[in-house]
C-alpha cells in the first residue's frame, strides 16, 4: 500500500461541518481512484469567504467568492483570467520531484466552507456531501485535471463519481 498523507489546516474559528477524518478520506479515495499505488502527500485548507476571495484575486485575477482552488506542485502554470496554463512536466516525477523515500508533494487545496454551506442548499445530500465533493474536485485539479473541454470533463467528472462512490460506500456511518 502507498504511503499516502493528507495536511488538513482549519482556519481559526470556522465551523467545519465534516469531520477531519472524513475529510482525510475524501482525498485518499480520490487518490485511489486517480492516482493508484503512488506515494504522495496532500494538503487541505479550510477557510472562509473572505480567505477565499482574497487567494482568487491574488493568484486568477478574479474579486469574487469561490468554493474551491488548486495549487498544484506538479502543474504550476500561470493564472490567466480563467485559463491555466500548464507547460508539461520534463519528466514522469512532476515539477518537484521528492527525494528518494519520500512522498512527492502534490499541493494544496484551499475549500470555502462558507461557499460549501451555501451550495449546499441547492444540492441533494446537504453540506457534508457538498464539502466532500469540493475536496474531491480540488484533489482531481491537483492531479492536472479540468473541466474546459467536454472529453477532459467527462474524465474528470467519471473520476469523481468514482472517488465519492467510494467515500459514501464506506459504511452508513455518514459521509
Amino acid at each position: 500500500m502507498a504511503k499516502r498523507r493528507v495536511e488538513i489546516t482549519v482556519q481559526q474559528g470556522l465551523d467545519v461541518p465534516l469531520p477531519r477524518v472524513m475529510l482525510r478520506r475524501a482525498v485518499l479515495r480520490t487518490l485511489d481512484a486517480a492516482l493508484p499505488g503512488q506515494p504522495c502527500l496532500v494538503s487541505l485548507a479550510l477557510c472562509d469567504d473572505e480567505v477565499i476571495r482574497r487567494l482568487n484575486r491574488q493568484y486568477r485575477g478574479l474579486d469574487e467568492v469561490t468554493d474551491v482552488l488548486a495549487f498544484s506542485s506538479d502543474h504550476p502554470g500561470q493564472w490567466e483570467g480563467d485559463e491555466r496554463l500548464r507547460p508539461a512536466p520534463t519528466d514522469d516525477q512532476g515539477w518537484f520531484p521528492a527525494p528518494p523515500g519520500e512522498e512527492r508533494h502534490l499541493g494544496e487545496v484551499v475549500v470555502c466552507c462558507d461557499q460549501a454551506k451555501r451550495q449546499a442548499g441547492e444540492s441533494e445530500g446537504g453540506v457534508e456531501r457538498e464539502l466532500a465533493l469540493l475536496v474531491v474536485h480540488g484533489v482531481l485539479h491537483l492531479l492536472g485535471l479540468d473541466h474546459q473541454r467536454e472529453d477532459e470533463r467527462a474524465l474528470m467528472w467519471g473520476l469523481q463519481d468514482r472517488a465519492l462512490s467510494a467515500l459514501f460506500s464506506e459504511g452508513s456511518k455518514g459521509v
